[in-house]
């Protein structure tokens, strides 16, 4: 399997990132009220209508959340572990998809903004709830 990302994945990074970094700097600059997903896709370089190709809220782009995901990387972990205990397989699967949701550095973003965003909360619940 050819672990290198395609030109197409690699542009669809590109603009993700681009997207989060944007709603990250916005909401810091003027708060998540006063920031809107226009303003975020003009930053980014985008379209509006593109933002909610990414992201289906602001406060998704701001933490930089993703749809869980199994991978077959996972289910291939997932089998290595076929000696384990059920709980110890289902924590562990449970933690990779997860991983998958919530972007490099997301956790410690989401702690700063959770203070004065509690809204945040709840989001981050929905994404753990899939």
């Amino acid at each position: 399997q050819n672990s290198e990302l395609t030109l197409r994945e690699r542009r669809r990074e590109r603009t993700w990132k681009a997207i989060h970094e944007a709603a990250v700097d916005l909401v810091k600059k003027k708060g998540l009220k006063q920031t809107t997903t226009d303003e975020i896709a003009e930053q980014a370089g985008i379209s509006a209508r593109t933002f909610f190709n990414y992201f289906p809220t602001k406060e998704d782009a701001v933490l930089g959340l993703r749809e869980p995901q199994v991978t077959p990387a996972m289910l291939e972990a997932d089998r290595g572990r076929q000696d384990s205990y059920i709980f110890d397989r289902v924590v562990h699967l449970m933690l990779d998809i997860t991983s998958t949701s919530v972007s490099s550095g997301g956790y410690e973003r989401f702690c700063e903004f959770s203070k004065e965003y509690p809204e945040f909360r709840n989001r981050l619940k929905v994404y753990l709830m899939k």
